[in-house]
């Protein structure tokens, strides 16, 4: 009899490390230029490694600081364009 256990990935797309993490994809690649062992390019494709990310997120405060804020800030909605006059 054979158990199949799940191995976790080492790497994701950037579309699942920004899932995964929260953090924006802006952000990622901002992050990346402070840790090079981040990214890894494969085959034309960007992949985001798990082990740095995961690094990255125990360094990060627990609540947003003032440094990190606009970092992580989600983008307002544009306001309501004005009523035409008629």
């Amino acid at each position: 009899m054979s158990t199949h256990h799940q191995v976790p990935p080492k790497f994701f797309t950037v579309n699942d490390a920004v899932a995964y993490s929260g953090v924006s994809r802006s952000s990622l690649y901002q992050l990346a230029v402070k840790r090079a062992d981040l990214f890894k390019k494969f085959g034309g494709k960007t992949l985001v490694s798990v082990a740095a990310l995961n690094e990255i997120l125990d360094e990060l405060p627990s609540g947003p600081s003032s440094s990190m804020q606009p970092q992580l800030r989600r983008r307002r909605k544009p306001p309501p364009m004005p009523e035409e006059r008629k």
